[in-house]
């Protein structure tokens, strides 16, 4: 008997690879002769990193970055293709899991995934992928990403786009809401 395993990751637990790994235990437990293949996905939330360099192969590089609340963590993101793309998930620094119980979207900004995005663009890619799964992206109030991408973008000014910031008052001092960007 033949098991294909293509799971998602169940937020906040466990990755999409470790659930294939349990699934695999637990099929050979019951059909020790079967075979499985294991294929972790991810939906550009957690674990899409992972999928693409167990997909792809690749390498992860750990960055220190802003969490949520602009306070420092170790996150991550993905070099493929030989280093000329890099994979970046928004949810390691600006998930929902991070946030807690301090579940404040006037608080939160998305800072850290603009310097996730420089920390790739400095390794000197030709091309970042973005997921945006993980997040509320500015849709769920009560999330990370509530400032709808815009502390991601203050912290690229200055990069050969011409992102420019015009971010209001935040109690951070970094950029929260939607409005006040714009390209030159």
């Amino acid at each position: 008997m033949k098991f294909i395993l293509i799971p998602d990751s169940f937020k906040g637990t466990l990755s999409s690879s470790q659930i294939c790994a349990v699934m695999d235990e637990k099929i050979k437990k019951h059909f020790p002769d079967s075979l499985t293949v294991s294929i972790p996905v991810a939906d550009g939330g957690e674990g899409s990193v992972d999928a693409f360099i167990t997909a792809v192969g690749g390498v992860k590089e750990y960055v220190t970055v802003k969490n949520p609340y602009f306070e420092d963590m170790e996150s991550y993101f993905g070099l493929i293709d030989a280093g000329q793309t890099a994979v970046i998930e928004m949810a390691s620094c600006a998930g929902l899991p991070l946030v807690e119980d301090r579940k404040d979207p006037r608080l939160t900004t998305t800072y850290g995934v603009g310097q996730l995005i420089l920390a790739a663009a400095r390794k000197g890619v030709k091309k970042i992928i973005v997921g945006l799964g993980g997040s509320s992206g500015g849709v769920e109030l009560a999330g990370a990403g509530a400032d709808c991408g815009r502390g991601a973008v203050c912290r690229l000014r200055g990069l050969p786009r011409r992102l420019v910031c015009e971010a209001g008052p935040h109690p951070l001092g970094v950029a929260a809401g939607p409005a006040g960007v714009r390209h030159q």
